[in-house]
């Protein structure tokens, strides 16, 4: 009973991520695979830089979008995992 109640819970709480996080999480792992293949260290920042000018200039300044800390973090996490994954 314990496992099916965690389960559901875990099933809940991904069905309630938007859209849009789930897009900026997946762009962003495609860049951050690139980006880290070529140098962990360099490819880091630029991915860094990619994202905070993603939200910053393009969905603050230029009104494309609205602009989200959460967007950014949905981004920071894939580059996270992949620096792990390419670390260890």
């Amino acid at each position: 009973m314990l496992i099916i109640r965690v389960m559901s819970k875990i099933l809940q709480f991904l069905s309630d991520i938007h859209k849009d996080k789930l897009l900026h999480f997946f762009y962003a792992s495609i860049l951050s695979a690139i980006c880290i293949n070529i140098n962990i260290a360099w490819g880091s920042v630029f991915c860094v830089f990619v994202f905070a000018v993603k939200e910053i200039v393009y969905d603050g300044f230029m009104e494309k979008g609205e602009m989200s800390w959460g967007d950014f973090f949905y981004g920071l996490l894939p580059l996270s995992l992949t620096i792990l994954t390419k670390i260890l």
